[in-house]
């Protein structure tokens, strides 16, 4: 399993790269994804610091996707994205991540091809709709955050295209949804959701139960031995970041070493208590 993080800048860049991430992903202000933060999309200075800076996740076997996934074609036009979409190719980005299949059926034929990958967004829950999008092309798909291990794997085992988890411990709430106000993931919060909701025809007010660092250990652990990639957010600040990515690490580590399941949840549970801790 490799890991997958997310950055806001090139300094992070390259403080993750030359400790070891895979992949990096971003957004940019001028590309609305799900995160319309603008310290948590990349500034590109001009175009010969930002091939440079490609040029370096290149040389150390990194590869840079953008997060495309939340444009409404309505409001900010497709044909402006492509435009902007071909001139990150041509500078050497990798691929983009996507939620519409829009953006793969228009792209132009005689550009540069890139990569694809399904955000979590476009809410893939079947077979049938994952051998939609590898029809389409796309390589990679992020499970989506509501599904567990043994939902996911069903669909995903055998299906040729490559698969990746988010980091479900370092998440925020039960729900895993990034776009809930609620949990204060886009606000740099990081506090467990506290929003109540009530049952029709009562008075009763209820929060989501978090889950326990069983749940955590068990779907990291299950994850690890069959998905293809850790996905990392990058709505929180770079301390934090860094901080999960160590973390992520030696898990991974543990993984490795640990000689079945529940060797691994006693050899993990301090690193998932320490990593709750970073949300308190």
């Amino acid at each position: 399993m490799k890991i997958k993080a997310g950055i806001c800048s090139f300094d992070e860049a390259e403080w993750f790269i030359s400790n070891g991430a895979n992949e990096l992903y971003f957004g940019l202000s001028d590309l609305p994804s799900h995160v319309d933060n603008l310290g948590e999309n990349l500034c590109i200075g001009n175009r010969h610091d930002f091939e440079n800076s490609i040029k370096f996740a290149h040389s150390h076997g990194c590869g840079l996707f953008v997060a495309v996934n939340d444009i409404n074609v309505n409001v900010f036009g497709i044909d402006k994205a492509l435009k902007k979409m071909q001139l990150l190719t041509e500078c050497g980005i990798d691929g983009f991540i996507v939620a519409s299949p829009e953006f793969i059926l228009r792209y132009p034929k005689n550009a540069i091809n890139p990569e694809w990958h399904l955000s979590c967004l476009a809410m893939c829950l079947n077979r049938p709709a994952l051998s939609f999008y590898r029809s389409l092309g796309v390589k990679r798909f992020a499970v989506y955050q509501s599904l567990f291990p043994e939902e996911a794997i069903s669909m995903f085992k055998d299906s040729g295209m490559e698969s990746e988890v988010f980091l479900q411990a370092d998440e925020i709430c039960v729900n895993y949804d990034g776009l809930c106000q609620g949990c204060g993931g886009l606000f740099g919060n990081k506090k467990f959701c506290q929003l109540p909701f009530s049952m029709p025809g009562s008075s009763r007010k209820f929060h989501c139960i978090r889950p326990g660092l069983r749940a955590d250990a068990h779907s990291f652990y299950v994850f690890a031995h069959n998905a293809d990639w850790l996905k990392l957010v990058r709505k929180s600040d770079f301390s934090h970041r860094k901080q999960v990515f160590n973390f992520a690490k030696e898990l991974l580590a543990l993984v490795r070493e640990s000689k079945d399941e529940e060797a691994f949840l006693s050899m993990s549970k301090q690193i998932f208590l320490d990593i709750r801790r970073l949300h308190d």
